[in-house]
């Protein structure tokens, strides 16, 4: 079963995102940007001289050179507000946002199977907590069928009470199994309550009459019955 809530997976994506806020990773970031601006500006500029658009005279060269420079300047300032710069608190946003608990609902169910006794019956009451985007019709029906298949599998020999962590234990092979399948990050259950019931058998008896003896009663009496 898998009750670990955020998922591991969801963890390790988190970690991987934290990686990226030490320093020296943040400031090859930082330079990567600055310098690919530069040079897109140099591009573009000499582009224009180039084809004769714009003339090289020094005040245009200055403001080229203005326009190249302050993201340069830009970027170095947000670096220095290290770990208060823009990209250190995105990167702190996605990281808690995969960090985060998902939202699980329980689904209630009952299950009953029979006793190795004959007349006692084994009553679970389970509650299967997952994502509710999961909670779909198809995996509903194979996850009270794998359930109810599992229990009666278990414990249909048994005479005695299971306990809850027996219980549990017999679902997990059922969950894991299911959860793999959809790819479902969080499954498990909480077992609510376990019981036994008395299953109580009414036979009626049934009085039969020979054709014999009903006419043997005719002659004695003179009716029948």
């Amino acid at each position: 079963m898998r009750k670990q809530n955020p998922p591991s997976t969801h963890i390790k994506r988190a970690e991987e995102l934290e990686k990226y806020l030490r320093p020296e990773i943040l400031a090859s970031i930082y330079a990567f940007i600055a310098i690919g601006w530069v040079a897109t500006v140099a591009a573009i500029f000499a582009g224009l001289v180039l084809t004769s658009i714009l003339h090289p005279i020094p005040w245009k060269i200055a403001i080229v050179a203005i326009i190249g420079a302050m993201p340069a300047l830009f970027v170095l300032l947000a670096y220095l507000r290290h770990p208060n710069d823009p990209l250190s608190r995105y990167l702190n946003e996605l990281a808690s946002a995969w960090r985060r608990p998902l939202e699980v609902l329980g689904d209630e169910c009952i299950f009953k199977t029979g006793l190795r006794a004959g007349d006692e019956m084994l009553i679970v009451k389970v509650a299967f907590h997952y994502p509710l985007k999961y909670q779909s019709l198809e995996i509903q029906e194979r996850l009270y069928t794998f359930t109810h298949a599992a229990l009666t599998s278990e414990f249909s020999m048994m005479y005695s009470l299971p306990s809850f962590s027996d219980v549990e234990r017999a679902l997990d092979p059922s969950m894991e199994m299911l959860a793999a399948e959809y790819n479902i990050p969080v499954l498990y259950p909480e077992i609510l309550d376990v019981r036994k019931m008395r299953v109580l058998y009414e036979i009626e008896e049934i009085k039969v009459t020979s054709r014999s003896v009903a006419d043997d009663e005719y002659l004695a009496t003179g009716t029948a019955d």
